[in-house]
């Protein structure tokens, strides 16, 4: 085994671990993005499946409470 294994291979691990955190960090930056933007279309929609039901609640009110046409 020459000198320069002793700087090449620990050179390489270094590299290794460098490239493995940067790119852990970009798909973890993007899992949160990703998880962000889900919950907030699902907030979104909740608020307007709440938002129809209160108008079908108020159209329902409205309505004669016998039922007869007037």
């Amino acid at each position: 085994m020459t000198s320069s294994h002793l700087c090449y291979i620990p050179l390489m691990i270094l590299v290794g671990l460098v490239v493995g955190f940067v790119l852990g960090r970009k798909a973890g930056i993007g899992y949160i993005l990703a998880k962000t933007d889900r919950e907030q279309r699902r907030t979104e929609r909740r608020q307007k499946r709440e938002q129809a039901a209160a108008e079908t609640a108020v159209e329902e009110s409205e309505l004669p409470s016998d039922g007869s046409p007037t």
